[in-house]
């Protein structure tokens, strides 16, 4: 496991002199986002997602794929601790539609202690592109505005979009460091359980630089400066050249 291979496919140049600070960290995470999708392919592939570091490099460095949470999360959280930075791995559960929020271990974000604290998240597809400060201070961008904010439970937090006039909570999370392992049982559970949200459907999403291209089953939808069109992808052949001309995937 080489990070120069990684930051090579993530398309940044670092200088070794560069400091490790929080505008490495920002075009580190921007780079990600714009080049490493977000995709659920395997699942439905029933190819099972091993939660072993040198097996992630291989598919997501080596294969030039994606991933879902637990594989871009944890993968990039390698990166930067390679690259010097202070990082942990925590859980987080996702808000669902009925707004409940999931199991323990429902999702995985990194933690980064800089003079202050972020929390950064390459595996959440359609989130925040900068490393979102913990005290709580607002970040926008070309996905919307968001903020961290404490939930009741002493060391439990938020995560929070703006829509409309209204804050709307993404996911909660823990400051707890967990390790890869822990991960274990949910990552499978997510590729089997009928109850999954990523059984029975595919996605495969990636940030661009005014938007996004996302593949959800057989539709493509391209968002662009807030406008958004969509077209049937009605055939096999169509979808192979979708995901090799959008997300550089060829399987």
């Amino acid at each position: 496991m080489d990070p120069h291979r990684y930051l090579a496919r993530i398309g940044v140049s670092l200088d070794p002199e560069k400091p490790r600070d929080l505008d490495l960290l920002q075009e580190l995470q921007r780079a990600h986002l714009r080049t490493v999708p977000f995709e659920t392919l395997d699942i439905a592939r029933n190819e099972p997602i091993v939660l072993d570091l040198s097996s992630l490099y291989a598919k997501i460095i080596d294969r030039e794929r994606g991933g879902f949470c637990y594989e871009l999360n944890s993968l990039f959280g390698w990166l930067l601790r390679q690259l010097g930075y202070d990082v942990r791995i925590v859980e987080g559960r996702v808000r669902d539609d009925t707004e409940a929020f999931g199991p323990p271990f429902d999702h995985m974000a990194l933690l980064v202690d800089l003079k202050r604290r972020y929390l950064v998240d390459v595996g959440f597809g359609d989130f925040c592109r900068r490393p979102l400060p913990m005290a709580g201070d607002s970040l926008s961008d070309v996905s919307g505005t968001y903020r961290i904010t404490p939930a009741d439970d002493p060391g439990h937090y938020f995560t929070q979009e703006q829509t409309d006039s209204e804050w709307t909570p993404s996911y909660r999370f823990t400051t707890e460091e967990r390790v890869l392992a822990d991960f274990i049982e949910m990552c499978e559970y997510q590729q089997t359980a009928e109850e999954s949200a990523f059984i029975g459907r595919t996605v495969c999403t990636i940030a661009t630089g005014s938007g996004r291209v996302t593949l959800s089953d057989d539709t493509l939808i391209v968002t662009e400066n807030g406008g958004k069109r969509s077209e049937t992808v009605s055939s096999q052949q169509k979808r192979a050249r979708v995901l090799d001309d959008c997300f550089g995937i060829s399987l």
